[in-house]
């Protein structure tokens, strides 16, 4: 049928065609079919029909997500009744809640990712294993997000925000591989967001080097992108850092 498996994200299907492109989310049994015009995806409809295959229309719900269209606006994608039962099993049902919409923009919009690093040192009680947290925004918009215990002991905070800094960078690397997939290209670099600027410093340095082997290879990974212009370190306020809420 044309269609080619995502290398970055398995199981998305992408059929790139002159006259328009056609994916399709695949979870389990659940399809999620979306494309340029509706008339490519009426032709993938058309196509499946030797199967048992229902088409339920506009998607509304996938996942737990529902999802809504306004012919003004766009889509809106939300989970209101999941964060409802949340809110409710921990008792926060009165906290304050902010509105994140996703700003309007184009085709023409470039792709812009950045990643929030941040690493709670020395954290772990018993073995003194830092914790790692890292949020990874695309054009303003939280599209990842990831919190873990860092698998060997760093010997200072620094050393710590090398290796969460490492995981963010692969992590929005894969982001923009999986929009590369889909012909979207990125021209700007990957902005790595560190509130130590100890890291950052060591970051910039040509000399620096880590104690540890394990913290000193993310060290000269994150290095060897920065030199080549595709990734770009900036120090945020420690106020400011979104990934705090997470380490």
């Amino acid at each position: 049928m044309g269609f080619t498996q995502c290398l970055t994200d398995t199981c998305i299907f992408a059929r790139i065609e002159d006259c328009g492109t056609v994916l399709i989310e695949v979870y389990v049994d659940d399809l999620l079919i979306t494309g340029t015009c509706v008339s490519l995806v009426d032709k993938f409809f058309d196509e499946m029909k030797v199967l048992e295959l229902k088409d339920l229309g506009n998607a509304k719900k996938f996942l737990g997500m529902k999802i809504e269209e306004d012919t003004e606006v766009g889509y809106t994608i939300d989970q209101e009744f999941t964060i409802d039962e949340m809110l409710e099993k921990h008792g926060l049902k009165d906290a304050n809640c902010e509105v994140t919409d996703i700003r309007a923009g184009d085709k023409s919009t470039p792709l812009r990712i950045a990643s929030y690093s941040d690493a709670d040192f020395a954290a772990g009680k018993d073995d003194r294993k830092s914790i790692s947290a890292n949020v990874i925004y695309v054009n303003g918009i939280i599209a990842k997000w990831n919190c873990k215990k860092q698998g060997a002991v760093a010997l200072s905070t620094a050393e710590a925000e090398f290796v969460v800094a490492a995981v963010g960078r692969r992590e929005a690397l894969g982001l923009k591989e999986l929009f590369e997939e889909f012909g979207i290209q990125s021209k700007t670099p990957i902005i790595l967001k560190i509130d130590n600027q100890a890291a950052i410093k060591q970051l910039e340095s040509k000399a620096s080097e880590a104690n540890s082997k394990h913290v000193d290879v993310g060290l000269k990974f994150l290095k060897d992108y920065a030199k080549k212009g595709t990734v770009k370190p900036s120090h945020v306020a420690s106020g400011d850092m979104v990934a705090d809420l997470l380490a």
